[in-house]
């Protein structure tokens, strides 16, 4: 199927002096996004992008791109990510519309570096860790695995299966 591209804006309000911030979310805007600075807006600023896109009704790329958007404002800089409203809009709900709230709180928060190699444990920096007692894999307690998927015996899959036996309840709905 073909990918459409709709009437698409971000529109950015801020309260209080963000200048900073300001400077570099444009930045990320134009340079990252693809967005053009549209003039005119009273409070605030507004930029056209052609990012956003979407396959039939329902199939869309804008919470994939509302992550970068995140990773972008709280990793980049430092700010607290507070709540995100989502509203679909149209005879179908296939127009979106979404509202992203972030915070400052002072200093930018160092963001540890992802190593590459998640396998390997420094068993150094755990001096005198005490395991679960249900930990039970020798490897995983001597720190020479990360981690390590154990069976569940028979009488904890009938336990679980009775969860979800009563536990369950079809509903039917028009919006999904």
């Amino acid at each position: 199927k073909t990918q459409i591209l709709g009437n698409q804006f971000i529109r950015v309000k801020e309260v209080g002096d963000c200048s900073k911030a300001v400077a570099e979310l444009k930045l990320f805007l134009e340079k990252y996004l693809g967005g053009h600075a549209v003039p005119g807006e009273e409070v605030g600023f507004k930029y056209t992008t052609d990012c956003f896109l979407s396959r039939g009704l329902t199939d869309n790329n804008l919470g994939a791109w509302t992550m970068r958007f995140c990773d972008f404002m709280v990793d980049r800089l430092g700010w607290s990510f507070v709540v995100c409203n989502v509203c679909n809009l149209g005879n179908a709900g296939q127009i979106r519309e979404q509202q992203l709230v972030f915070r400052w709180d002072g200093e930018r928060r160092e963001v540890p570096v992802v190593r590459l190699d998640n396998e390997k444990i420094k068993w150094t920096q755990f001096p005198g860790l005490n395991f679960p007692t249900y930990w039970t894999n020798p490897d995983v307690l001597r720190l020479k695995k990360v981690n390590h998927t154990t069976p569940c015996e028979p009488q904890e899959i009938e336990a679980l299966q009775s969860i979800f036996d009563t536990t369950f309840k079809r509903v039917l709905t028009r919006d999904r």
